[in-house]
């Protein structure tokens, strides 16, 4: 009856629908609040979220984001939900242009640029990644992943040594990254180290045991 109250109290509702088995309820629930407009990211966040609970179409997500954004065009929280879901459709200008509103709106934000990043080297715009990883490697948010990713770009310009610093940095971070570790032994058994690819081989077996795909 009141928006304000309903935005506040929508999570709690949701959470206990859900958790009896009464998802689709959960899902009219967020559609009732949202069909007010509110002036707030959460319920349509909320709503994305549900559909994918629900196993709706993702072009039915997309549909709410782009709505939302319509209605709230300068939260940088719906324009990186919007980005991520045209990434999800195969909409890849579309989601660049979403995260750089993202990025735009929130320059200290690391995930949109993050993405951007990977859009690009998807695209093969490998030069043009290149300095945004460098950047987002050498700031305090910097992630294994990151590093991971500018060791890839790297290693295809034909920068190996940068490439082996690069995913020596990754698994520093983030000792759990079996691409890394995978990425390192490749690397060495090129340069015919024998010992540091057969380490870093083992290595990448034990993670990856616990997750059957990355060893195939």
């Amino acid at each position: 009856l009141e928006t304000a109250v309903a935005v506040d109290v929508l999570p709690f509702l949701v959470d206990l629908l859900n958790e009896t088995a009464r998802q689709q309820d959960a899902l009219a629930t967020i559609q009732q609040v949202v069909a007010g407009e509110p002036k707030n990211p959460a319920p349509y966040l909320l709503l994305v979220a549900q559909l994918q609970t629900v196993g709706a179409p993702a072009k039915q997500a997309l549909k709410t984001l782009e709505q939302a954004v319509a209605i709230l065009p300068e939260d940088p929280d719906l324009q990186l939900a919007l980005g991520k879901q045209f990434i999800e459709v195969g909409s890849l200008k579309e989601a660049e242009d979403a995260l750089r509103s993202a990025v735009r709106l929130r320059p200290d934000a690391p995930e949109p640029a993050v993405l951007i990043g990977a859009l690009m080297v998807q695209d093969g715009r490998l030069k043009e990644a290149l300095p945004l990883y460098e950047t987002l490697c050498q700031a305090e948010s910097a992630t294994g992943q990151t590093h991971l990713m500018l060791g890839g770009i790297y290693a295809a310009l034909d920068r190996a040594d940068e490439a082996l610093e690069q995913w020596n940095r990754a698994i520093a971070l983030d000792p759990e990254l079996a691409e890394a570790y995978l990425r390192l032994a490749r690397g060495y058994a090129e340069r015919k180290d024998r010992e540091r690819s057969l380490k870093h081989y083992r290595r990448f077996l034990a993670l990856a045991e616990r997750n059957p795909s990355k060893v195939e």
